[in-house]
């Protein structure tokens, strides 16, 4: 859809002023047929545009401009600040080391025959803070080493068995090795016992061959190291994270040159955070600001903190909450700015005190979306709001027989069915900047159409007549764009009203060429 990069330019376009002037018409075509009269007038648009044929079907607010079920028009800015993966947060098990030693059975020194027997070892994992648990881990990635060492040559052989590290199956990590293993504990999940002790049981067959020590000693050594979490049943404790440089773009200031006067009823701009994890946080923001030119602006009415909740296990897939600024603060005076963004600075904490504790349950694939909606509701009062856009042209394919011409007149006729005044000027700019022509005399002046409570009564016509004689003829040829400069009151007078754009109002438009042919160069 046109309008979705320029949605506030859009609604004024709707009235043809910019697109009257881009018409294409073959000035060389109509000269050549003229065989009688020497001035012959040609109709080169006409017809009736209403903005709800041009806008979305439905109401959806994904759009940049909806129609709600009063026909209210409604701007709509929206944007994904940040989108928070909870890979980083979920490693919190740190690299671990520990070793247990097999006794001689006369507790001095190994015989020469095979010994076997069985012991049992744990060690504690360690996490990030103390403030941390872990019930269950599916890891991505890990390894489990496992090394011998004696202070006799010999044969060995162990097997190791741990209820705490589990395989896809559900069964039980077991390993037999002789001097020592390395275990890829991809796919594997640990469920540390109390949440805090790996336990492993150790079977081993032991058979020496020579020695030169009197105390045998044997010794198995082991290490977790580099896991990494896919999945986390636990508790991350309270983390901070910091959220910044996130701006809610508002492009209808880009073409705003001056204010008068502004004011617009009920608008809504709210935080929007989707959170995929079992894991509540808290955003506590420090302050949001419009920026305006380079200066910035606080807007008041932000609750702060903002509570995040977590889907409910097993039942949602994604849980929103919403913060909206309260539209009795200072909202819409700032908005009067036309500031070009909002910006949304703060930090997150997780399981906050504010919201009952639940179990986290977190996934690598899980993710935060932090976001922001402006909704503006076109009940406004524009007083003395100047707007400026560009349009680009290529007159060269219209003007090829400028000897046919000798002078060309353009008539715009409106009929304003929008509560809208507009003073438009425009000039004829060229590649370099410099301004060749003024297109109007003095500013067009369309009427608004009349109202009654905020809606439209009756439309209104204006008329306007634009002469090109050779001169102008090859400015146009010459420029390459029309910048356009409308003054903007809501229907009433230049202190301006509050009034409705409804999608059902319209605007009829009727253009006509005057050509007077030079019939000596036909």
């Amino acid at each position: 859809m046109i309008f979705k990069n320029r949605p506030f330019w859009a609604i004024l376009v709707a009235l043809g002023l910019a697109s009257c002037a881009k018409e294409d018409y073959n000035i060389d075509r109509i000269s050549s047929s003229v065989n009688v009269n020497p001035a012959i007038a040609f109709p080169i648009a006409s017809g009736s545009i209403m903005l709800e044929q041009v806008l979305p079907k439905t109401n959806d607010t994904t759009n940049y401009i909806y129609v709600d079920s009063d026909k209210l028009l409604h701007l709509v800015y929206k944007q994904t600040f940040d989108s928070l993966s909870f890979g980083r947060y979920a490693n919190i098990v740190k690299d671990v080391q520990g070793s247990t030693s097999i006794a001689a059975p006369n507790g001095v020194s190994f015989p020469t025959t095979t010994v076997t027997g069985q012991t049992s070892f744990s060690f504690a994992i360690s996490l990030d803070r103390a403030d941390q648990t872990l019930e269950e881990a599916l890891l991505e990635s890990g390894m489990l080493t496992v090394s011998n060492s004696a202070s006799f040559s010999g044969s060995f052989s162990y097997t190791i068995v741990s209820q705490d590290i589990v395989g896809v199956n559900g069964v039980a990590l077991t390993k037999t090795f002789n001097q020592s293993t390395s275990l890829n504990l991809a796919g594997y999940r640990i469920k540390p016992y109390g949440g805090k002790q790996i336990r492993f049981s150790i079977s081993y067959s032991i058979t020496k061959q020579s020695s030169g020590t009197t105390n045998d000693n044997v010794s198995l050594s082991f290490g977790l190291s580099s896991l990494r979490v896919k999945e986390l049943v636990g508790n991350l404790g309270q983390l901070n994270i910091s959220l910044q440089n996130n701006s809610l773009p508002l492009d209808f200031s880009d073409m705003v040159d001056k204010v008068g006067d502004f004011d617009i009823k009920n608008p809504q701009i709210k935080l929007i955070f989707k959170n995929q994890a079992i894991l509540p946080f808290a955003f506590s923001h420090s302050g949001v600001t419009a920026i305006k030119d380079g200066k910035a602006y606080n807007i008041t009415g932000l609750p702060s903190p903002i509570n995040i909740y977590s889907p409910t296990y097993g039942v949602e897939k994604v849980k929103i909450s919403e913060a909206t600024i309260d539209p009795n603060t200072n909202l819409v005076s700032v908005l009067a700015m036309f500031p070009q963004t909002l910006n949304f600075n703060g930090s997150l904490v997780t399981n906050p005190v504010s919201i009952p504790a639940v179990k986290n349950r977190i996934n690598t694939a899980d993710k935060l979306y932090v976001g922001a909606v402006a909704d503006l509701p076109l009940d406004v009062k524009l007083s003395n709001v100047v707007l400026r856009d560009t349009t680009s042209y290529d007159f060269s394919s219209i003007v090829k027989d400028s000897k046919s011409i000798d002078q060309m007149k353009l008539q715009f006729q409106v009929k304003n069915g929008f509560p809208l005044d507009l003073k438009v000027a425009a000039v004829i700019v060229d590649a370099a900047g410099n301004i060749l022509d003024n297109v109007f005399a003095v500013p067009f002046d369309v009427k608004a159409a009349s109202t009654q409570n905020e809606k439209v009564v009756a439309a209104t016509e204006s008329k306007v007549e634009v002469s090109y004689n050779q001169q102008r003829i090859q400015k146009l040829k010459a420029g390459d764009r029309i910048v356009f400069i409308s003054t903007v009151n809501t229907a009433g007078s230049s202190s301006g009203q509050t009034v409705k754009l409804l999608a059902s109002y319209k605007v009829d438009i009727a253009v006509v060429g005057f050509i007077q042919a030079n019939l000596n160069n036909l």
